[in-house]
């Protein structure tokens, strides 16, 4: 017999439908269209920090999330020498 894993609400999203909430929740970081910007290194943690408290995310989904969006083509174009790293809110972090 084989466990069924039971998704609750925060694990419910498909990766796709976490990019685009985390677009929706920090628009000045993350794009779901046009060019995307390099991410600061350590995200995750400001990211996991901020949704701690909302029931619609994991941390897994989160982690999912950026993972599938850094390995985009879209960002990966972005990332050249010289770009300047964006945090949560859109504010340079190197």
């Amino acid at each position: 017999m084989s466990e069924q894993v039971q998704q609750t609400p925060k694990t419910a999203l498909s990766t796709k439908e976490a990019i685009a909430y985390l677009a929706e929740k920090f628009p000045l970081c993350f794009t779901l269209q046009g060019e995307a910007k390099p991410l600061k290194i350590g995200l995750f943690d400001d990211v996991a920090a901020a949704l701690a408290e909302d029931d619609k995310i994991s941390k897994t989904v989160i982690r999912q999330a950026l993972r599938a969006y850094t390995l985009a083509w879209r960002y990966l174009h972005a990332c050249k020498e010289g770009a300047v790293r964006v945090g949560i809110h859109g504010e340079e972090a190197g």
